[in-house]
């Protein structure tokens, strides 16, 4: 009996110290470009004010940055609530709001570079290289909400314009590409990315938009291990919330490309398949017209009166044979 006890002990204290052991929180780390379109800024601005009190994961802890300057617009680490509300959130995420609802509201002020007005764009490897400078505590989820096309106003040979992106070559081409990961092995081991942007109308193709999903898919996992590329969508709000979840899979299994080694801007074409017509073709034959048989109606007897006999008929005799 006393053995029981003690085990039930033991059991107990167990389960009391697993209870009292703080869960990890979620680090989710968000991306903004200062050059989006007003109405877009808007839409924005609303849908992290609401991420932030109320759909992002209990106790998390939330960075956003400006993407383009490389500087943290808003810090905010949320505790664990035992009752989680909105209304228990708003007073210790006021100050981070507070500092976004600023950010956004003094973009109109600042001077736009030549170029850049409306791209939504901003610096992706260098964001990417100064948001992952700590490593990550367990699991982190990095979130996008600008174009995917990199733009380099000082280095346009660079630029992701005109249907362009980066040969496979450009990661392993050490400091002669601004999209080499030589150097970044390991940076973004454990993260996830989640990308956002504003419409699936800025492709020129299907193609297009594969080709660039690929080439950031590998910019990504290259950065690994566990580095993975698990959204890519215009749906903002859809990218966000799947970045509250965990066991993400990537958006494809792509591979390098070994023999694509010149260090160039590919251009992503609309792909075309000709469709093959005979020259001069033959009319359809015409099936010819079948004869139809005239049917003639019988001929009409003539009619015979009732009670008159019809006159013989001569026979005419045979003649003798001697």
């Amino acid at each position: 009996m006393r053995t029981i006890f003690l085990i039930l002990i033991v059991g107990l204290s167990a389960l009391l110290a697993s209870a009292a052991a703080p869960e990890q929180t979620s680090e989710i780390i968000i991306g903004l470009s200062p050059f989006q379109p007003a109405i877009e800024r808007a839409k924005q601005q609303a849908l992290l004010q609401r991420f932030v009190v109320a759909d992002c994961p209990n106790g998390s802890h939330i960075v956003i940055w400006d993407g383009w300057a490389l500087t943290v617009i808003c810090d905010v680490h949320l505790p664990r609530f035992a009752y989680d509300t909105p209304a228990a959130r708003a007073p210790r995420a006021a100050s981070a709001l507070a500092a976004l609802k600023q950010w956004f509201a003094g973009l109109d002020g600042k001077q736009t570079p030549v170029g850049m007005k409306d791209t939504g764009a901003i610096k992706v490897p260098e964001w990417l290289q100064a948001a992952s400078a700590q490593p990550a505590v367990g699991l982190r989820n990095i979130v996008i909400l600008a174009s995917p096309f990199c733009i380099v106003p000082n280095e346009p040979s660079f630029s992701m314009i005109e249907a362009r992106y980066p040969s496979d070559a450009h990661l392993n081409a050490g400091d002669k590409s601004i999209y080499s990961i030589a150097e970044k092995r390991g940076r973004l081991a454990n993260s996830a990315v989640f990308w956002g942007y504003n419409s699936e109308s800025l492709w020129t193709s299907q193609n297009h938009r594969d080709r660039v999903a690929r080439w950031w898919s590998l910019f990504i996992t290259g950065q690994g291990p566990n580095a993975t590329l698990a959204a890519f969508s215009a749906d903002m709000p859809q990218v966000l919330l799947a970045a509250t979840r965990t066991n993400h899979l990537a958006i494809g299994e792509y591979a390098v490309n070994k023999e694509d080694i010149a260090l160039v801007m590919h251009t992503a074409i609309q792909r075309e398949v000709p469709v093959k017509i005979a020259a001069n073709p033959a009319p359809p034959t015409q099936p010819l017209p079948q004869p139809v048989a005239k049917l003639e109606p019988p001929p009409t007897p003539a009619p015979v009166a009732v009670g008159v006999t019809a006159p013989p008929v001569p026979v005419k005799p045979l003649a003798r044979v001697e």
